[in-house]
């Protein structure tokens, strides 16, 4: 679920982003497996958000939520040659 009028996204049951959190509170959830909060940080798995499927990527910027990254993923595209 996105809330664009209070920047709230909600990617799981446990991961709810919202503006002002921190790579602190990103560590106390399942998501977290020892990742570097100054890096960019690629969830393990889709997601899937208001029934489409996303590869979620996060970005911290001093200890504070900076960007998320939503590239869906419900269609397949193949080359043609």
């Amino acid at each position: 679920m996105l809330d664009i009028c209070n920047g709230f996204l909600k990617i799981s049951d446990e991961l709810t982003i919202f503006p002002g959190f921190s790579f602190g509170q990103f560590k106390h959830t399942r998501f977290y497996k020892n990742q570097d909060g100054v890096k960019i940080i690629y969830l393990d798995e889709q997601q899937i958000i208001d029934n489409k499927k996303y590869i979620v990527s996060l970005f911290f910027r001093n200890g504070k939520i900076y960007m998320v990254s939503l590239i869906c993923c419900d269609k397949e595209f193949s080359e043609k040659r």
